[in-house]
C-alpha cells in the first residue's frame, strides 16, 4: 500500500510538471511575437500640380485587391482564409484566421501585446483594406485614399510552435493606362509594431520571430519590364525608377528573440510620412503591384527548471520501482 502511494506520488509530480502546473515561480515562461502594420491615407497625385490623380485621367483601369489570413498552431488544424475583389472595389476585409485562444474580436490592430496569461497558446493573423489610391477608380463607392492594416501574432505559455502570416500581401494590383506623360507622386503614412519575446525563465531553444514587408512596384504591362520599385527602409534610396522624397522609417524589418529574456520592440508611436515619386507614358498600360505583408513566429520548449524537476519525477518513478522490486 506504502509503495503504491509512493508511485502514485511520484505519478502526479512528474504529470504535474508536465503540464506546468506549479513549480514554474512567479513568473509565467512566454513566447510572443506580433507584428502589426498599418497604411492610410495612401493617395497618388499629378507630381507637377498637386492634384489628385482621377479615373478620367486614364484609359483603362482595373483594380484588383487580394488576400490570404493564415495561422498554424501545434495540436490545430491550421486555418487559412483568402479573398479578394475585382472592380468595383476599394473594400477587401479578410476574416481572421486564428486558432486556439483567447482570440481577439476581428479586426483588432493594437500597437500593445499584454503578457499573455498561463494556458495562452493563440496564433492568428488578420487583416483590412478600405479606399482608393485614385478618386473614382472604384466608381465611387470609397472616398479616396487607401487605408490598409495587418496583423500576425503568436502568444504561447505552453510548449509548441505556431505561425500567423497576413498577406494583404494586402496584394492590391491595378492596371491602368495613362492619357498623358505625367509624373505621378506616392504619399501615406505608416504606423509599425513589433515585438519578439521571450521570458528569462524559458529554456535555450524558445524562439520569436516577427516580420514586416511593404512594397511598391510599378511594370510594363506589356513587356514585363520594372519601371519603378519601392521598399521604404528608413534610408535614403530603396528605391528604382523613381525619386524618394520622404522615408520616415524603415517597413521591411526582420527580428528574432533567441535568448531567455530577449524582448525586441519596434513601435513607430505615431504615423510616419512618405512620398516618392515616378513617371508614366502615355499609351503605355502599367501595373501597378503594392506588396503588404505580416508575419509572426513563435517557439516555446518547457523551462529549465521544469525539465529538471520532471527528471526528478521521472527518478522518482524509477526509484519507487526499485523498492517494489
Amino acid at each position: 500500500m506504502v509503495k503504491l502511494k509512493k508511485f502514485g506520488k511520484a505519478a502526479a509530480l512528474t504529470l504535474a510538471i508536465a503540464s506546468g502546473v506549479g513549480f514554474s515561480g512567479a513568473a509565467t515562461a512566454a513566447v510572443v511575437a506580433t507584428s502589426v502594420l498599418e497604411i492610410t491615407d495612401l493617395k497618388l497625385f499629378n507630381a507637377t500640380t498637386g492634384v489628385p490623380l482621377l479615373a478620367t485621367d486614364f484609359a483603362f483601369g482595373l483594380l484588383r485587391d487580394e488576400g490570404t489570413n493564415t495561422a498554424t498552431l501545434s495540436g490545430f488544424a491550421p486555418v487559412t482564409i483568402t479573398g479578394s475583389n475585382p472592380t468595383p472595389s476599394g473594400l477587401l476585409d479578410l476574416g481572421q484566421a486564428c486558432v486556439g485562444g483567447p482570440c481577439p474580436a476581428e479586426n483588432s490592430f493594437t500597437h500593445t501585446t499584454p503578457p499573455p496569461a498561463g494556458g495562452t497558446q493563440l496564433a492568428r493573423a488578420d487583416s483590412n483594406l478600405e479606399g482608393d489610391p485614385i478618386v473614382g477608380l472604384s466608381g465611387d463607392i470609397t472616398a479616396f485614399g487607401a487605408n490598409a492594416s495587418t496583423v500576425a501574432e503568436v502568444l504561447l505559455t505552453g510548449n509548441g510552435v505556431g505561425g500567423g502570416d497576413s498577406d494583404l500581401g494586402l496584394l492590391t494590383r491595378f492596371l491602368l493606362t495613362s492619357l498623358v506623360d505625367v509624373d505621378i507622386r506616392m504619399d501615406f503614412f505608416a504606423d509599425l509594431y513589433m515585438r519578439a519575446f521571450i521570458s528569462p525563465t524559458n529554456a535555450l531553444g524558445s524562439s520569436a520571430t516577427a516580420k514586416a514587408n511593404l512594397t511598391f512596384n510599378i511594370t510594363d504591362a506589356a513587356t514585363g519590364d520594372t519601371v519603378f520599385e519601392w521598399s521604404p527602409n528608413g534610408l535614403v534610396g530603396g528605391i528604382i525608377g523613381g525619386t524618394e522624397l520622404a522615408d520616415g522609417g524603415s517597413l521591411n524589418r526582420t527580428m528574432s528573440a533567441l535568448l531567455p529574456g530577449d524582448n525586441f520592440v519596434v513601435d513607430a508611436a505615431g504615423s510616419q510620412f512618405y512620398s516618392a515619386s515616378t513617371s508614366l507614358v502615355a499609351g503605355t498600360q502599367y501595373q501597378f503591384t503594392i506588396g503588404h505583408v505580416v508575419g509572426a513566429d513563435g517557439t516555446q520548449v518547457p523551462e529549465p527548471g521544469t525539465l529538471l524537476l520532471l527528471g526528478a519525477g521521472v527518478l522518482g518513478l524509477g526509484v519507487s520501482r526499485y523498492r517494489k522490486g
